[in-house]
């Protein structure tokens, strides 16, 4: 499923943060879905959409997703 926004399939680092979806929807299969994550993930790549380097992008993407995912669910266990 693509999202407005997503990496075009032929983008080197398409494979990369798809890579890191499947890992977080795998990581958080109990609490949301994978259609939840990729739109998280592609939120989160949206601050690195342009950076010049783009090497590690989907290394911060990832981690992004992850701790907003996690406050996500602290939030939701605290109510």
């Amino acid at each position: 499923m693509a999202i407005e926004g997503s990496p075009a399939p032929e983008n080197p680092l398409s494979e990369r943060i798809q890579d890191a979806q499947r890992r977080l929807a795998d990581e958080f299969s109990a609490y949301v879905s994978p259609q939840d994550v990729e739109r998280l993930a592609m939120e989160s790549l949206q601050p690195f959409r342009n950076a010049p380097v783009q090497d590690f992008v989907p290394l911060f993407v990832e981690r992004e997703t992850r701790q907003r995912l996690l406050r996500g669910l602290s939030q939701a266990q605290a109510s």
